[in-house]
């Protein structure tokens, strides 16, 4: 357990005493990381999934903030979540992570 604590970054709290799996949530959702930008194929199917991803998040978050562009070849999709919450349930909920 020592060498656990030792090895562990100072800004994870981690209390388990079997297997050391218990973190402070603090240290996994940083409050400020509310972007999220995906980057799709530049054509006309990367641009219709990039909006269908824009509309889904629209949906379920009220003050979402979309930007698409286009940039080196790539369609960006920037999706601005209020909260930092948000942004990782829309990961967890939409891309499977």
């Amino acid at each position: 357990m020592k060498a656990i604590k030792q090895a562990q970054s100072l800004d994870i709290n981690d209390n388990c005493t079997t297997c050391g799996s218990m973190l402070d949530i603090g240290a996994v959702i940083n409050e400020t990381d509310t972007l999220l930008e995906m980057n799709f194929e530049l054509s006309y199917q990367g641009l219709k999934s990039a909006k269908e991803t824009a509309e889904q998040a629209r949906k379920k978050f009220e003050n979402i903030k979309v930007i698409i562009e286009e940039q080196d070849n790539q369609t960006i999709l920037k999706l601005e979540f209020d909260v930092a919450v948000e942004k990782m349930l829309f990961q967890m909920q939409n891309l499977g992570l």
